[in-house]
């Protein structure tokens, strides 16, 4: 059995929140511990999840690091995700920072701590996306995508996958945080 590793829990609810329910097909599954174990001598973790809409429960299994990551970094290490690909990132840092206004200025204290949250993973995620560019090149190869919604992304827009771009997007994000306060 070949598993996909979840390189934090964090990786694996977003990835478990972007399945689409396998009864009514729609996404925003919730994650909730199983159990953990080996398979093959691995370090495994099955992770029951329910459907909100329409109670439907399913199972995922990931192989999980031998070495926990760094707890400074939400999603992962060094290396490429195996759940997301780079256009999955990219599409959950735009959803994340659809609705951050330009000028935060009239927000409340708790909608300003829920935004800061929000373009915080929005900036890991973007910083996610960097992980697939391989040393010396300027952007994430074609080869990268494997979703279809990535791949699309990537088929419309290749420029947002190219370094140049991904850093300013960075650059954005701390700028909003600057923003946010």
């Amino acid at each position: 059995m070949t598993l996909r590793l979840a390189r934090t829990d964090a990786e694996a609810d977003l990835y478990i929140s972007l399945q689409p329910c396998e009864v009514c097909h729609r996404t925003g599954l919730e994650p909730k511990r199983f159990s953990g174990g080996t398979v093959d001598g691995q370090p495994v973790r099955w992770i029951e999840s329910n459907c909100p809409h329409c109670g439907a429960t399913r199972e995922f299994a990931f192989r999980v690091p031998a070495t926990p990551v760094d707890p400074g970094q939400r999603f992962g290490g060094a290396e490429p995700s195996e759940l997301l690909d780079p256009g999955e990132w990219l599409l959950v840092a735009d959803a994340l920072l659809e609705d951050v206004p330009d000028t935060p200025d009239s927000l409340t204290g708790d909608r300003r701590r829920e935004l800061r949250d929000q373009v915080e993973v929005a900036a890991d995620a973007v910083r996610e996306v960097l992980k697939f560019i391989p040393a010396g090149a300027d952007a994430v190869p074609p080869l990268s995508f494997w979703s279809r919604a990535g791949h699309q992304l990537h088929l419309t827009a290749a420029w947002r996958f190219e370094r140049d771009w991904l850093e300013s997007r960075l650059d954005d994000c701390r700028e909003l945080l600057a923003a946010i306060g």
